[in-house]
């Protein structure tokens, strides 16, 4: 290969390498806190009395945390990173919330798997396995 060629690869080669080294330290950060954020919402479902869910419309309390704490985050006086935390916080709980509450809300209506009944009829079953229902 030509030097023009391998200075072209190289140059790119680098500035991927100083990418990687800017971004990998932020992208483990927003990852701990997603972490943090869900394992903490885990223990307070589980030590809770009534869980997440307050009130007799089991309002999920863990997304109206996270956007209470969103909104707050407007007024606050905090520094750009102490901000930008609080948001990433409430934005895993709000995913969170919003993630039980859409488990809750579906239920047995759908499956994970694709299944498109609850395999109670007969349709599409193989005869192999059909016979060795019947033993």
């Amino acid at each position: 290969m030509s030097s023009k060629i391998m200075t072209h690869y190289s140059t790119h080669y680098s500035r991927a390498v100083a990418r990687v080294r800017g971004w990998a330290p932020i992208m483990a950060q927003e990852a701990g806190v997603a972490l943090l954020t869900g394992g903490t919402l885990g223990v307070l479902a589980t030590k809770l009395k009534g869980g997440l869910d307050m009130g007799t419309h089991k309002v999920p309390m863990d997304a109206v945390a996270g956007l209470g704490a969103m909104g707050l985050s407007m007024f606050i006086p905090l520094r750009y990173r102490e901000r930008d935390l609080l948001r990433n916080v409430s934005i895993a709980a709000i995913a969170v919330g919003t993630a039980r509450k859409t488990e809750a809300y579906l239920g047995s209506k759908s499956s994970v798997h694709g299944e498109l009944d609850d395999g109670t009829s007969d349709m599409g079953i193989d005869p192999i396995v059909s016979a060795a229902r019947s033993l």
